[in-house]
Protein backbone atom coordinates (compact mmCIF):
# COMPACT_ATOMS: atom_id res chain seq x y z
CA UNK A 1 0.00 0.00 0.00
CA UNK A 2 1.49 3.23 -0.93
CA UNK A 3 1.92 5.52 2.22
CA UNK A 4 3.64 8.97 0.89
CA UNK A 5 6.99 8.09 1.61
CA UNK A 6 9.61 7.23 -0.57
CA UNK A 7 10.55 3.37 -0.68
CA UNK A 8 14.41 3.59 0.70
CA UNK A 9 16.10 1.70 -2.21
CA UNK A 10 14.07 3.08 -5.25
CA UNK A 11 16.82 3.56 -8.09
CA UNK A 12 18.62 1.40 -10.57
CA UNK A 13 22.26 2.36 -11.79
CA UNK A 14 24.00 1.42 -15.06
CA UNK A 15 27.66 1.48 -15.59
CA UNK A 16 29.38 1.33 -19.40
CA UNK A 17 32.85 0.57 -17.79
CA UNK A 18 35.57 0.89 -19.68
CA UNK A 19 39.09 1.29 -18.36
CA UNK A 20 39.46 4.68 -18.60
CA UNK A 21 37.19 7.19 -16.58
CA UNK A 22 36.63 9.63 -19.77
CA UNK A 23 35.34 6.91 -21.61
CA UNK A 24 32.93 5.21 -18.93
CA UNK A 25 29.28 5.85 -18.79
CA UNK A 26 26.74 5.72 -16.42
CA UNK A 27 22.54 5.37 -16.27
CA UNK A 28 20.78 6.31 -12.78
CA UNK A 29 17.18 5.94 -13.38
CA UNK A 30 14.64 6.86 -10.21
CA UNK A 31 11.68 5.32 -9.71
CA UNK A 32 10.16 7.16 -6.59
CA UNK A 33 7.62 8.99 -8.94
CA UNK A 34 4.48 7.64 -10.88
CA UNK A 35 7.27 6.44 -13.38
CA UNK A 36 11.05 6.02 -13.98
CA UNK A 37 13.26 9.08 -14.55
CA UNK A 38 16.60 8.94 -16.06
CA UNK A 39 18.55 11.34 -13.27
CA UNK A 40 20.70 14.25 -14.81
CA UNK A 41 23.97 13.80 -13.10
CA UNK A 42 26.45 16.29 -12.81
CA UNK A 43 29.45 15.31 -15.65
CA UNK A 44 31.84 14.53 -12.98
CA UNK A 45 35.37 12.45 -13.95
CA UNK A 46 33.99 8.84 -13.64
CA UNK A 47 36.91 7.76 -11.44
CA UNK A 48 36.55 4.79 -9.28
CA UNK A 49 36.15 6.86 -6.25
CA UNK A 50 32.86 8.27 -7.64
CA UNK A 51 31.66 5.31 -8.97
CA UNK A 52 32.21 3.21 -5.72
CA UNK A 53 30.14 6.30 -4.21
CA UNK A 54 27.38 5.66 -7.20
CA UNK A 55 27.25 1.76 -6.19
CA UNK A 56 26.92 2.22 -2.55
CA UNK A 57 24.17 4.49 -2.52
CA UNK A 58 21.50 3.79 -0.45
CA UNK A 59 18.72 4.34 -2.85
CA UNK A 60 20.19 2.17 -5.02
CA UNK A 61 18.61 -1.32 -4.99
CA UNK A 62 20.18 -3.21 -8.27
CA UNK A 63 23.16 -1.86 -10.13
CA UNK A 64 24.20 -3.73 -13.76
CA UNK A 65 27.96 -3.35 -14.77
CA UNK A 66 28.87 -3.79 -18.45
CA UNK A 67 31.84 -5.73 -17.71
CA UNK A 68 33.23 -9.06 -17.02
CA UNK A 69 33.18 -9.71 -13.39
CA UNK A 70 35.88 -12.69 -13.91
CA UNK A 71 37.62 -15.13 -16.24
CA UNK A 72 37.12 -17.72 -17.82
CA UNK A 73 38.60 -20.96 -15.15
CA UNK A 74 39.72 -22.86 -17.81
CA UNK A 75 41.91 -19.96 -18.81
CA UNK A 76 43.52 -19.07 -15.37
CA UNK A 77 43.50 -23.29 -14.79
CA UNK A 78 45.71 -23.40 -17.81
CA UNK A 79 48.23 -20.26 -16.80
CA UNK A 80 48.31 -21.27 -13.46
CA UNK A 81 49.12 -25.48 -14.66
CA UNK A 82 52.35 -23.75 -17.02
CA UNK A 83 53.62 -21.50 -14.36
CA UNK A 84 53.51 -23.94 -11.46
CA UNK A 85 54.49 -27.18 -13.55
CA UNK A 86 55.83 -25.70 -16.94
CA UNK A 87 52.59 -27.63 -18.42
CA UNK A 88 50.06 -26.23 -20.77
CA UNK A 89 46.54 -28.26 -20.01
CA UNK A 90 45.20 -29.99 -23.35
CA UNK A 91 41.68 -27.57 -23.59
CA UNK A 92 39.62 -26.91 -26.49
CA UNK A 93 40.54 -23.35 -27.54
CA UNK A 94 37.12 -21.80 -26.84
CA UNK A 95 37.20 -23.71 -23.09
CA UNK A 96 39.95 -21.09 -22.54
CA UNK A 97 38.24 -18.12 -24.77
CA UNK A 98 35.38 -18.27 -22.60
CA UNK A 99 33.23 -18.06 -19.45
CA UNK A 100 30.57 -20.28 -18.69
CA UNK A 101 28.40 -16.96 -18.79
CA UNK A 102 30.02 -16.11 -22.36
CA UNK A 103 28.82 -19.21 -23.90
CA UNK A 104 25.30 -19.15 -22.33
CA UNK A 105 24.79 -15.75 -23.56
CA UNK A 106 25.94 -16.72 -27.31
CA UNK A 107 23.65 -19.86 -27.58
CA UNK A 108 20.77 -17.88 -26.26
CA UNK A 109 20.82 -14.67 -28.06
CA UNK A 110 23.21 -15.47 -31.28
CA UNK A 111 25.47 -12.34 -30.03
CA UNK A 112 29.40 -14.00 -30.47
CA UNK A 113 30.77 -12.35 -27.13
CA UNK A 114 34.43 -10.87 -26.56
CA UNK A 115 37.00 -12.86 -24.88
CA UNK A 116 37.98 -11.22 -21.31
CA UNK A 117 40.78 -13.90 -21.56
CA UNK A 118 42.05 -12.76 -25.43
CA UNK A 119 40.99 -9.26 -26.00
CA UNK A 120 40.80 -5.60 -25.06
CA UNK A 121 38.07 -6.96 -22.74
CA UNK A 122 40.52 -7.47 -20.38
CA UNK A 123 41.17 -4.04 -19.34
CA UNK A 124 37.90 -3.46 -17.99
CA UNK A 125 37.66 -6.59 -16.60
CA UNK A 126 40.83 -5.58 -14.41
CA UNK A 127 39.12 -2.61 -13.37
CA UNK A 128 35.89 -4.07 -12.77
CA UNK A 129 37.67 -6.34 -10.43
CA UNK A 130 39.08 -3.86 -8.49
CA UNK A 131 35.79 -1.94 -8.27
CA UNK A 132 34.30 -5.54 -6.86
CA UNK A 133 36.82 -5.64 -4.23
CA UNK A 134 36.65 -2.42 -3.12
CA UNK A 135 32.93 -2.86 -3.03
CA UNK A 136 33.32 -6.16 -0.60
CA UNK A 137 35.62 -4.26 2.06
CA UNK A 138 32.00 -2.40 2.77
CA UNK A 139 29.35 -5.32 1.63
CA UNK A 140 30.92 -8.19 1.98
CA UNK A 141 31.70 -10.73 -0.32
CA UNK A 142 29.88 -9.94 -3.80
CA UNK A 143 27.45 -12.65 -5.32
CA UNK A 144 29.11 -12.55 -9.20
CA UNK A 145 25.66 -14.53 -9.94
CA UNK A 146 23.80 -11.62 -10.67
CA UNK A 147 21.41 -12.84 -7.95
CA UNK A 148 22.48 -10.07 -5.64
CA UNK A 149 22.43 -6.02 -5.86
CA UNK A 150 25.10 -6.30 -8.63
CA UNK A 151 24.87 -7.74 -11.92
CA UNK A 152 27.01 -8.23 -15.08
CA UNK A 153 24.93 -7.14 -17.92
CA UNK A 154 25.69 -7.25 -21.66
CA UNK A 155 24.13 -4.77 -23.32
CA UNK A 156 23.92 -5.66 -27.14
CA UNK A 157 22.46 -9.01 -26.47
CA UNK A 158 19.73 -7.75 -24.19
CA UNK A 159 19.16 -5.24 -27.13
CA UNK A 160 18.94 -8.11 -29.41
CA UNK A 161 16.87 -10.10 -26.96
CA UNK A 162 14.42 -7.19 -26.52
CA UNK A 163 14.28 -7.06 -30.60
CA UNK A 164 15.42 -3.47 -30.32
CA UNK A 165 18.19 -4.76 -32.91
CA UNK A 166 16.83 -7.60 -35.22
CA UNK A 167 18.73 -10.80 -34.38
CA UNK A 168 19.35 -11.04 -38.35
CA UNK A 169 21.22 -8.25 -38.34
CA UNK A 170 25.17 -8.07 -39.02
CA UNK A 171 27.78 -6.41 -36.66
CA UNK A 172 28.09 -3.66 -39.49
CA UNK A 173 24.72 -2.85 -39.21
CA UNK A 174 24.17 -2.29 -35.75
CA UNK A 175 26.97 -1.12 -34.44
CA UNK A 176 25.91 2.43 -32.76
CA UNK A 177 29.15 3.45 -30.48
CA UNK A 178 31.74 6.14 -31.61
CA UNK A 179 31.18 8.90 -34.10
CA UNK A 180 31.30 6.75 -37.18
CA UNK A 181 28.82 8.05 -40.08
CA UNK A 182 25.01 6.48 -39.35
CA UNK A 183 25.95 5.49 -35.41
CA UNK A 184 24.05 8.45 -34.18
CA UNK A 185 21.35 7.80 -36.04
CA UNK A 186 21.40 4.31 -34.93
CA UNK A 187 21.56 5.49 -31.57
CA UNK A 188 18.30 7.46 -32.08
CA UNK A 189 16.83 4.43 -33.55
CA UNK A 190 17.63 2.20 -30.49
CA UNK A 191 16.39 5.06 -27.99
CA UNK A 192 13.32 5.54 -30.25
CA UNK A 193 12.65 1.82 -30.15
CA UNK A 194 13.19 1.59 -26.06
CA UNK A 195 10.68 4.25 -25.29
CA UNK A 196 8.14 2.52 -27.61
CA UNK A 197 8.65 -0.51 -25.85
CA UNK A 198 9.12 0.92 -22.29
CA UNK A 199 4.76 2.49 -23.10
CA UNK A 200 5.79 5.47 -21.06
CA UNK A 201 7.24 3.62 -18.24
CA UNK A 202 10.69 5.66 -18.06
CA UNK A 203 10.89 9.18 -19.24
CA UNK A 204 14.06 10.76 -20.13
CA UNK A 205 14.90 14.72 -21.19
CA UNK A 206 16.11 15.76 -24.22
CA UNK A 207 19.28 17.15 -22.14
CA UNK A 208 20.11 13.64 -21.06
CA UNK A 209 19.25 12.22 -24.55
CA UNK A 210 21.38 14.61 -26.10
CA UNK A 211 24.34 13.36 -23.89
CA UNK A 212 24.14 10.02 -24.32
CA UNK A 213 24.46 10.94 -28.27
CA UNK A 214 21.10 10.75 -29.13
CA UNK A 215 19.94 13.90 -30.33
Amino acid sequence: MHTGQVPKASRTLGIDLASQPKETGVCLIDWSGPVGRVVELDGASLTDDVLVGLLLDDAVSKAGIDAPFGWPVAFIDAISSFRDDGVWMDLEPNEIRFRATDTSVWRETGQTPLSVAMSDLAWPAMRCARLLSRLSTELGAVDRTGAGRLVEVYPMAALRRWQVIDPSTPPSEWSYKGSAPGRQARREQHLARLQQLLDGAVEITDVVAARCGCR
